[in-house]
């Protein structure tokens, strides 16, 4: 059978922004972004509220291309991506064996855009974020928040199993519209290949440099909640942020312990400790012999509860890895401004802080925090004695130690890096841990009793537990989904730091860079209100210290597949993965 699936969208603008931002309305039908904004406002904010395809296009597609203000967007970017972009030279490189990605000049491209003839300011923006995607880094982004408010969905969900024959298929998870689909395979969307137009989307997604990851975040995943329930995640070809070519699409049909996130349910970090610790002890007493980590569908958050979550685990030893930064005239001078007003000169010994007597321990881990966020905390991320030195065991004396004589030629281009460093983060959970040392119990699991299950899509701060786990201490991984007989990373974007341009700006404003002279070429002036930026300003080393780890290609060890029963019941795919520990 074959059924027409309509491209809803649904409207969640802030309708001052049109006015102000988009729309010279002069009359209520004068235009279709004028004509949105009235339907919506008439809706008296429905969350239900949806536009016409035909209205949303004509909206977007109104504001005139202006090259005078492109030519100074781009200037802008580039000047941000030549003094901070980490991966600027890197990106130039061929992907390893296993990656899937194109290798691009991102100056080069750039300039390029500036030689085509656009039709409006929408296409221009699209452009860059476009090309930024290509990157694959999930770190590195372009939102223009003029056009970034439409999410333009259909009413149904996809996901892919290996059938009876052996041959991977497209099926429909879910119908909110006619539930007697599910369930159906999907041969054939828009005359192609289901397979085929799916795959071609996935390689648009930047959250992985791994093929099979992406074409996981394409289609519909379960991620399981803090209640225990389960919420549809990814369904990235299904719900947009971008406009589709089209209006509609045909189909063609044929009839464990969990991490959603290592984001703090609340802003107490020590809370989120107890509550780790709560949850492997309970594990403990109820005498649970084997752990396996479902981080499926985990998009990061916070880096010192990673850590934490980390040491928990392997208590006697570091979790971090090396980071360094690009060397630029601009970054040179932020490490000099930065540094001349800090407030880390000389540094604290914590081998002589002595914890108050008679603390409960509640009070004892408080106090420890504390202590280590005020040893490590820096107010300027290019601080260079906010940084340790990880061969000496010291931190950087000068910015000309911290800078050191790096240069590595990547992309073809030779670069100059920082030393080597541990970062803050590290530092802080090694300083915590130290003071409360003797205080954390430690659990009886050993390596060979935990297994890592992810779909690929475990990024940024989920993937410094998966590295750190799967590499320094021989945790077993598992791929779920993907292509079939294809590798599968355990892990995606790295990275090391996400920057945003804001932030950057507030650098630099209170430095007091903008006013030196001699930077007037290399600085980046500030975007206005409706663009966000950001970039990868930290790289992070790899266990053998010579590899990039964004750049560094690790399958997991071991592959699974969803079918009809483990794409909706996750339990169903714990049964299968504990069957590894026998092997």
């Amino acid at each position: 059978m074959a059924k027409i699936m309509k491209l809803f969208l649904i409207f969640v603008l802030v309708i001052s922004l049109v006015e102000s931002t988009l729309i010279p309305r002069q009359t209520e039908n004068g235009d279709a972004c004028a004509r949105i904004s009235v339907d919506y406002k008439k809706s008296k904010g429905d969350p239900s509220f949806s536009a016409k395809y035909s209205d949303v296009k004509e909206c977007l597609d109104s504001i005139p291309y202006n090259r005078e203000l492109a030519e100074k967007i781009i200037e802008n970017v580039k000047k941000t991506l030549q003094g901070f972009y980490v991966f600027l030279s890197q990106a130039k490189e061929e992907p390893q064996p296993g990656f899937s990605f194109k290798a691009v000049d991102l100056i080069k491209e750039l300039d390029a855009l500036l030689l085509k003839d656009y039709t409006s300011d929408y296409r221009f923006m699209t452009d860059i974020n476009n090309l930024f995607s290509e990157l694959k880094d999930a770190h590195l982004n372009f939102i223009s928040l003029c056009y970034n408010h439409f999410i333009f969905k259909q009413q149904l969900y996809l996901y892919s199993v290996i059938n009876k024959d052996d041959i991977q298929i497209i099926k429909i998870f879910d119908d909110e519209i006619d539930h007697s689909t599910v369930d159906c395979e999907v041969t054939h969307i828009d005359g192609r290949p289901s397979m085929e137009v799916i795959k071609e989307f996935a390689d648009t997604i930047n959250k992985s440099k791994d093929a099979g990851a992406r074409f996981n975040i394409a289609l519909t995943a379960l991620k399981i909640n803090e209640n225990g329930g389960h919420n549809i995640s990814s369904s990235k070809f299904t719900i947009r942020n971008s406009l589709p070519e089209k209006s509609s699409i045909d189909y063609s049909l044929t009839g464990v312990v969990v991490i959603p996130n290592v984001m703090p349910s609340d802003s107490d970090f020590v809370n989120q400790m107890f509550e780790l610790q709560k949850g492997f002890k309970l594990l403990e007493d109820k005498g649970v012999q084997k752990l396996i980590f479902d981080f499926n569908e985990n998009g990061g958050g916070y880096v010192d509860l990673a850590l934490f979550f980390v040491f928990l685990l392997f208590p006697n030893s570091s979790p971090s890895f090396h980071n360094d930064m690009v060397v630029s005239e601009l970054s040179r001078a932020l490490f000099d401004a930065a540094t001349s007003r800090s407030i880390h000169e000389n540094s604290i010994d914590t081998t002589v802080i002595t914890p108050p007597p008679s603390f409960s321990i509640e009070s004892l881990t408080r106090w420890a925090v504390d202590t280590a966020n005020e040893v490590t905390d820096s107010s300027s991320n290019f601080d260079i004695f906010a940084f340790k030195d990880p061969l000496a065991d010291r931190h950087f004396h000068t910015v000309e130690e911290f800078i050191g004589n790096n240069t590595f030629v990547r992309g073809g281009t030779p670069t100059r890096y920082t030393t080597k460093f541990v970062d803050r983060h590290s530092q802080k959970i090694n300083i915590l841990t130290k003071l409360l040392a003797g205080n954390f119990k430690e659990y009886k699991w050993m390596s060979e009793d935990m297994i890592i299950l992810t779909n690929g899509n475990c990024g940024s701060s989920c993937s410094l537990i998966t590295q750190r786990m799967a590499e320094m201490f021989n945790v077993k991984t598992v791929g779920v989904g993907g292509y079939k007989d294809t590798p599968l990373s355990y892990a995606s974007f790295p990275g090391g730091m996400v920057y945003l341009d804001h932030a950057l700006n507030i650098e630099l404003e209170g430095l007091e860079l903008f006013k030196n002279e001699t930077l007037k070429d290399s600085l980046p002036s500030p975007f206005n209100n409706t663009v966000i930026m950001s970039f990868t300003l930290r790289e992070v080393y790899d266990v053998n210290d010579d590899r990039v780890l964004e750049f560094t290609y690790k399958p997991a060890k071991y592959r699974l597949y969803y079918d009809e029963q483990s794409a909706r019941d996750p339990s169903k795919l714990w049964l299968k993965v504990a069957k590894i520990f026998e092997q």
